[in-house]
Order: structure tokens, then sequence, then C-alpha cells
């Protein structure tokens, strides 16, 4: 009886504490919403395009109207939220606050510090991972990035991680563009080749079975892969310079916050299981996200997937000695650049990349590069524009690599845990 009582009265605790740690999460998720409005101010309409799309479609989000049907998750939430009179656009702030929430949460839980997490969550609210999204209320974006969030921190249980993996392809089918960074996380926190491809191929199946009923149904909408390829104008010579392109709003929307992914790299710790799984991460998630510019050029949106390593670099660099100091700092001239870099609102990607996109859509047809002399002709373009951009934004990027190698010094650590690591999955 007594051994009955005591195995309840620590349930009780465990649920207690499980519940206050969410809820001084979400309290500071909250916070630090509202003040990055001072930085960004949300938009007061869902975004024209897909984030009226979205909206429509969390009126009814079980008829699958639309031209997405198959992301359903954010119009399903968007939907329930609607319930306790929360709105569609109400809604992307509440996924912005609590992917916010969530970082903070996952911070703690890495460096077991209040006010070490509250530094890495502040960084991330003056990111273009939230900033971007102010704008463009309705979109599903968010919620993919809170997902991967989720996925590094469960990358040790294969039930939790691959059930998040479904999760995330109703969020956005993107995610299976990670599988060969996804199984490899999962082999470096001690899965085995054949039960994870045949998790991974579970994920597949349900999500596919998925699609295929909603193509029985002729639910499908207009935006099919076969859409995505015959439009992928493009698609090969002009590539390269998307790529760039990409690089450009990568600098332009996270600036001295990649200091943390360089920092990081350089002391090994996103090489590690607990981190991008390990020293191969690299050469297997750069190039699926890449590979995502082969279906959609908007890669605005493509630049917050770079979020991952840079949390992780947050939190090793926040960790360090002097990191509270360090990333304080870092913070203080993100606001400063980010401010300068969008001073208007509505300019997703800052005034720079609005520029340089404007000449893209006057010049669509040089973007169909159908040999290299025209891709050729597209770069130059650009280039002959705004080359002291690309100039700027190079030099930038080298200092950021020097100042986050100089920072971490040259105790590469090759996989052993540090001290910071003493976290709780």
């Amino acid at each position: 009886m007594v051994t009955i009582e005591h195995r309840g009265s620590q349930a009780g605790r465990t649920c207690a504490s499980f519940a206050w740690e969410w809820l001084l999460a979400a309290a500071v998720g909250c916070g630090l919403l509202l003040l990055s409005n001072l930085v960004v101010a949300p938009a007061a309409e869902p975004s024209p395009g897909h984030g009226e799309r979205f909206a429509a479609m969390a009126q009814n989000p079980f008829a699958f109207a639309g031209e997405f049907p198959q992301r359903i998750l954010w119009p399903v939430l968007a939907w329930l939220f609607a319930f306790v009179g929360v709105g569609a656009v109400a809604f992307s702030s509440v996924c912005n606050g609590a992917l916010l929430a969530v970082v903070f949460w996952f911070a703690r839980r890495r460096t077991g510090s209040l006010g070490s997490a509250l530094l890495v969550a502040s960084a991330v609210a003056a990111s273009g991972v939230v900033l971007v999204y102010k704008p463009m209320m309705c979109f599903s974006d968010t919620l993919n990035l809170l997902l991967l969030v989720l996925l590094i921190h469960f990358a040790d249980r294969a039930k939790v991680f691959w059930s998040l993996v479904v999760l995330t392809a109703f969020s956005h089918e993107l995610v299976f563009f990670f599988t060969p960074w996804l199984i490899y996380l999962r082999l470096k926190n001690g899965g085995r080749w054949w039960p994870e491809v045949g998790l991974w191929g579970i994920a597949v199946g349900i999500y596919g079975t998925f699609r295929v009923v909603l193509k029985l149904l002729e639910l499908t909408g207009p935006y099919d892969a076969a859409y995505y390829f015959e439009n992928a104008i493009w698609v090969p010579w002009a590539l390269p310079a998307i790529w760039l392109l990409w690089g450009f709003v990568v600098v332009i929307e996270f600036g001295p916050l990649l200091i943390g992914m360089f920092f990081a790299g350089r002391r090994g710790e996103l090489a590690k299981p607990s981190g991008m799984g390990g020293r191969w991460w690299p050469w297997l998630y750069f190039p699926s996200l890449l590979a995502l510019m082969l279906l959609a050029y908007d890669v605005m949106r493509f630049a917050p997937l770079v979020f991952p390593p840079v949390l992780l670099g947050l939190v090793a660099l926040v960790s360090s000695a002097g990191g509270r100091g360090k990333l304080a700092a870092i913070v203080a001239v993100q606001v400063v650049c980010y401010v300068w870099l969008h001073p208007v609102a509505s300019e997703q990607g800052g005034r720079h990349f609005t520029a340089v996109s404007q000449l893209v859509l006057e010049n669509i047809e040089l973007l169909a590069a159908r040999t290299p002399g025209d891709a050729w002709t597209f770069t130059s373009l650009l280039l002959e524009h705004y080359w002291h951009w690309a100039l700027a934004a190079s030099v930038a990027l080298v200092a950021i690599v020097v100042v986050g190698r100089l920072l971490a010094g040259n105790r590469y650590d090759s996989g052993q845990p540090s001290e910071h690591h003493g976290y709780e999955r």
C-alpha cells in the first residue's frame, strides 16, 4: 500500500513538473513573440496566395478542397483553434509562439539553465525563422520547423521519431527530401539499417496511402508532382544561380546568429549523435535542402531550413565559457542588422532581396535558361546590377565563419560528451 501510494505521489509530481515545464515554455514563447513584434509587426490578413489558400482550407479542412489538400495539419489545427475564438491569422501567431516555446524547452533541456534557454529563444525570435513569417500569415512552414526541432530531440526514440516524420509529412511533404539525413540521424542514435529503413517505409506508406485516397477521390488539387516538374523552368542551368540567391537570403535572415553554427562545427558539437548525427551530416542535410529547389524557387521560404544546425550552434555557444555574454551581444547585433535590412515588413527577405527578386521577375524569360549561355546571361544580369551586394554578403559570411571558429578556438571535440550535454530527452 505504501509502495502504491509512493508511486502515485511520484507520478503526480512528475505530471506537475511536466505541466510547469510547458507552462513556463508557453509563457516565454508568448512573451518573446510580443517582443519580436517590435522588430516586425504581424500582418492583419492572410498572405496573398498560399496564405489565403490555407486560411480557406481551415474553414472546412475535411472537405479536402483547395490547392493543397494533402497539407492537412495546419488547416486542421487552425480549424480546432477556431472553436475557442482564434482565427486563422491569430493561429499563425500561435504557431510562431509555439515554435519559440519549443526552442526554449529544447534549449533548457540541453543546457539545464533558464537563463541560457531564454537567450537561445531570444536569438531565434530575432531571426528569419520567426520574423519572415510575420508578414506571411497562414503559412504552415513554422510547424515544419517546430517538428524538425522535436525530431532532433527524439532522435534516440525510434517510434516517436518516425511518428513525428509522419506528422511532419501531413504538414508538408518536403520532409521526405531529407530521408538520407533522417535515416543517418537514427543510425547514429542507436538504430540499425533494416529496421530504420522499414520504419521509414511505413512512414512513406502511411502518407502515400493518404495521397492515393485523395487521388481516387479526385481531391489532389492542381499542385501535384507533375506540376512542379513541368514548371521547373530554371532546372538545370539556372539552378546554381537559385542556390546563390538562397545563400544570400540565409545571410540576411540569420546574420550574426550563424556564428553559433560555425562555433559548434569547430567544436565538433554538430557532429555528435545528439546534434545533427555525425560527421557526414553536412553532406546529407544540405544537399537534401538544395534539392528542394529542383521543384520550387521560393528561396526566401527555404532559407529558414538552415534552422536546425543554427539552433544547435546557439545552444553550444551559450553553454561555453562566457557564452551567455557572447550570445547576448550577438543577439543585440542581430536585432540591429535585421531592422536595418528589413525597413519594410512586407518585403520578405529584406529590401535587398526584394530588389533582386523584382529584377528576376522582370526578366523571367531568362530564368528559363534552356542553355548554359542563357544561364550565364541570367546570372550576369544579376551580378551586373547587384555585384556590390553579393560582395558584401560574401564578406559578411567569411567574417561570420572566422568569428565562429575563433570563438571556438582549437578545442575540437571528436565526439566525447561535453559538460552541457547532460540533458534529458
